[in-house]
């Protein structure tokens, strides 16, 4: 069973033994507020949601019920995979793993000015 936001907010500020108002105090959010949301009366922009992570020491992912930990995948500047087009002067720099199976990719693409790429072929 999946928990709302405002459960998830309360079971965070009891895990933390915060009472209403020195979350209040912790997080500049009005009292009134916390507590309508924890009733799901409210729905905090993402500027209070990360205010209240913040005072309770936590990640907005994580009030918001994303628990699963990605995998932070880094490509350092010398080792991106670079191509250089003579024709265009266009530097196109791989700023990703490339991704097959998703289809996917991130690239970089330094076109000088008054250039053009010329025809590409099409992606997924």
């Amino acid at each position: 069973m999946t928990l709302s936001l405002g459960k998830r907010l309360r079971e965070f500020r009891d895990a933390k033994g915060y009472t209403l108002l020195e979350l209040s105090e912790r997080s500049g959010v009005s009292r009134s507020m916390l507590s309508q949301m924890e009733r799901d009366e409210k729905n905090p922009t993402i500027q209070v949601l990360w205010q209240i992570a913040a005072a309770l020491e936590t990640k907005v992912s994580h009030l918001i019920g994303e628990t699963e930990e990605k995998e932070a995948i880094v490509i350092r500047k010398e080792q991106a995979q670079q191509v250089f087009d003579q024709a265009t002067g266009c530097q196109r720099t791989l700023l990703s793993p490339a991704f097959p199976s998703k289809g996917i990719e991130f690239l970089r693409c330094i076109l000088p000015p008054g250039k053009s790429t010329g025809t590409l072929p099409a992606h997924e």
